[in-house]
């Protein structure tokens, strides 16, 4: 997907906890957006509605990874 970091949770977690705080180092507390996740969304969007395909199952053990992960090492509001 062009608009995701990685396909790899891990690396996903890796970025956005460093972004993260980045951001809490300068003093704004940051947002995880897009959950519960947008890899298996088809659409754009941006320009319609989306349809999330993913199973819960395939969600909990990959697609939520890097939310729990900066969740509980940063303030991120999710």
């Amino acid at each position: 997907d062009e608009r995701a970091i990685s396909a790899d949770p891990a690396l996903v977690a890796e970025v956005a906890r460093a972004y993260e705080q980045g951001l809490e180092a300068a003093g704004v507390q940051g947002t995880l957006k897009h959950f519960p996740g947008l890899a298996g969304v088809a659409e754009d969007t941006h320009h319609e509605a989306g349809f999330l395909r993913t199973p819960t199952a395939r969600l909990a053990t990959h697609d939520w990874k890097p939310f729990q992960e900066v969740s509980a090492s940063t303030q991120a509001a999710v």
